[in-house]
């Protein structure tokens, strides 16, 4: 059986400080402080699909691991509710085979993934789904960073830029993308703003 951390070491991310922190950039503010969200909510998420209790992870998020060697891997937690099992197609395990782990090198050379022109970025943020315990949704970012000269002229990375965000559903089992779509995250500065600071 493969090592996981024990069920109470998940913890799970409360979002109202995060809807506080998207209120503050609408009204041009700084936020008091920027919601902070765990290396392990990243990279791993848990829920309930049929009575049974899943985990799912992204192997290979951290560190200085290739993108052929990622996979995206679904446990269960075992009846007694004292161990994680790995999801197996085995036939002892009958009660799990509709778990299964998917390398991310096979996702992206299928047909459902190229014909939707998605860009080859690394998995992160999975969400199991509720109803059915094939699909995981992924987000997945395209960054760049900006280029900072110093003093003596040498170049160094800068801030990061999101230039692209995508939320895309996958069935794991038949490493097929079911659905993705882009999502934006700029937030307008109402015009008022900039005329109340020229006023006072």
């Amino acid at each position: 059986m493969e090592a996981l951390p024990s069920a109470g070491s998940i913890s799970s991310e409360a979002s109202s400080s995060v809807l506080v922190w998207k209120l503050f950039r609408l009204l041009g503010r700084s936020p008091p402080r920027r919601p902070h969200l765990s290396a392990a909510s990243k990279r791993v998420s848990q829920g309930c699909v049929g009575g049974v209790i899943k985990f799912d992870t992204v192997v290979g998020y951290h560190g200085n691991h290739s993108h052929d060697d990622m996979l995206l891997k679904t446990w269960t937690l075992s009846p007694g509710h004292k161990e994680w099992e790995l999801c197996t197609l085995s036939p002892g395990h009958k009660e799990w085979e509709l778990c299964n782990t998917l390398a991310v090198p096979h996702l992206w050379a299928s047909d459902s993934f190229r014909e939707r022109n998605l860009p080859q970025l690394k998995p992160f943020f999975p969400i199991i789904s509720p109803d059915d315990a094939e699909i995981v949704n992924v987000t997945r970012s395209d960054i760049e960073y900006e280029k900072k000269v110093d003093f003596f002229g040498k170049v160094h990375r800068g801030r990061m830029l999101l230039k692209a965000q995508y939320l895309v559903s996958i069935n794991t089992v038949k490493n097929k993308v079911l659905s993705s779509c882009k999502l934006t995250h700029e937030y307008p500065r109402p015009k008022f703003l900039d005329l109340t600071a020229i006023v006072i």
